[in-house]
């Protein structure tokens, strides 16, 4: 069971299934929102002040899921209230896309999909074997570390 629902359980705060979403604005070239809703947004529109939503993916649980977008996404943040960054729509959608919590791809622009759908699957792929390498370097680590322990254990007991 992941650790949060299991804090989560602890402290009797309910896990909320909902949508996260990537949002662009022509008007603002390089900038997108991450917005989350219980709700699934009305797609394909291009709304009155030039946005429109470009990826949609329900989750399990709403809270880790925009937790773990934030995360991927930090380092582009301009403004947290507005939930905005900077960045690329499709390394946007490539953290979504990546992210190991439980969750359907719900739409994708279709513009995206069939001008840059491989660049997607491409960014996707890099991101989870990024992620792999690092699960593994810290395994090793970890086994590293308790193989010292234990010698030293051993080597102390003695």
């Amino acid at each position: 069971m992941n650790p949060l629902h299991r804090l989560r359980r602890q402290e009797k705060t309910p896990v909320q299934p909902g949508y996260l979403y990537i949002e662009t604005s022509d008007t603002h070239p390089g900038l997108l929102r991450l917005l989350s809703d219980e709700s699934k947004p009305a797609v394909p529109q291009l709304r009155d002040d030039g946005s429109r939503v470009r990826y949609v993916a329900r989750f399990e649980d709403k809270l880790a899921a925009q937790m773990h977008a934030h995360n991927a996404l930090r380092r582009g943040l301009v403004d947290i209230d507005a939930r905005l960054y900077r960045g690329d729509v499709i390394e946007a959608i490539a953290a979504v896309e990546a992210d190991e919590l439980h969750h359907q791809r719900e739409y994708l622009d279709p513009q995206l999909a069939e001008e840059r759908g491989d660049s997607i699957a491409a960014a996707t792929e890099r991101r989870v074997q990024r992620h792999r390498r690092s699960t593994r370097i810290f395994d090793a680590i970890g086994k590293v570390a308790l193989g010292w322990l234990i010698i030293n254990l051993l080597v102390l007991s003695v």
